[in-house]
């Protein structure tokens, strides 16, 4: 009997789990000892978006969120913790073309310390990081 929570996997067989770029969430729930269950890479991305990183990673008392978009198309963030609860959900903003940088977290944010997983939906396009609150 696997755990039905969200988790997080490693995004492919060569990916560096030191890496936050290399985390994705997990959509079978926990499988330990099992293979991933989506295999991605950069060319599932090919068009709308090519990559998203947030800094400082660990953060103290503000976050920013960078991602890169081809074009302006409406994107969704969804921030959750570890256990799969959502703690921050911002929709239907638009994206610009080229880089984007967004305020994830600014000081008046009442989030505990710890890890997060960051999902960023540009258009069709998904991608995932995670960042630390100390």
């Amino acid at each position: 009997p696997y755990n039905t929570a969200a988790t997080i996997e490693l995004s492919g067989p060569a990916a560096d789990n030191s890496e936050a770029a290399s985390w994705m969430a997990g959509y079978e729930g926990g499988t330990p000892g099992e293979k991933n269950s989506v295999y991605t890479s950069t060319e599932n991305y090919a068009g709308n978006m090519q990559s998203v990183s947030c800094v400082p990673s660990p953060f103290s008392t503000k976050a920013t969120l960078i991602f890169y978009a081809e074009a302006h198309k409406q994107y969704n963030v969804i921030v959750t913790d570890l256990k799969g609860r959502i703690v921050k959900k911002l929709q239907g903003h638009t994206s610009f073309a080229g880089n984007n940088y967004v305020d994830l977290f600014v000081s008046s944010d009442n989030i505990a310390s710890g890890m997060y997983i960051v999902s960023v939906k540009v258009g069709n396009n998904r991608q995932v990081t995670k960042i630390i609150k100390k």
